[in-house]
């Protein structure tokens, strides 16, 4: 884990970007490294590794506006499943998982078109791309981070519509 941590710090300094390790999540989670990169304020990642599995996942979160969204909500209502629908469609051709996030923090609805669908009670959706010990490259590494903030441009242009 200290040779891929080790890379992970030079690569990302070599983009001028700076990982700030987060000790205190580090105590309440099993988890064996996490840090945050900042691009800019509207952009950002996180590294978490986890040794025992042998995975470092890049991560990052899409927080819906909530003015914006209730500011859109008559419309949204009545796209929001084709909404969802292309959001997924999207992430999964990337190659890219993804949880989305509701303010009660419940288990998401199913997208079913018979189950109701609240768009209201989408906070964020949280996007990850596991990569593995075995062949783990700087490569490999920046497409992962690539392939996150293209996520939120995703996101960004689909909720836009």
């Amino acid at each position: 884990m200290k040779e891929i941590l080790d890379n992970i710090y030079k690569w990302v300094d070599l983009s001028k970007l700076k990982v700030d390790a987060d000790h205190e999540l580090l105590k309440s989670q099993k988890i064996d490294f996490i840090g945050n990169v900042t691009i800019s304020d509207r952009y950002g990642y996180s590294i978490i590794i986890l040794n025992e599995a042998e995975i470092v996942k890049v991560t990052t979160s899409y927080r819906f506006n909530q003015q914006q969204q209730n500011s859109q909500i008559s419309n949204l209502k009545n796209i929001g499943i084709e909404f969802l629908r292309n959001l997924q469609l999207s992430l999964l051709q990337m190659n890219l998982q993804y949880v989305f996030i509701h303010k009660n923090h419940n288990p998401p609805a199913s997208l079913d078109k018979k189950a109701p669908f609240n768009i209201d009670d989408l906070e964020s959706i949280d996007i990850s791309k596991n990569l593995y010990f075995d062949g783990f490259n700087q490569n490999l590494f920046f497409e992962a981070v690539t392939n996150i903030i293209n996520a939120i441009e995703v996101i960004d242009i689909l909720y836009q519509r």
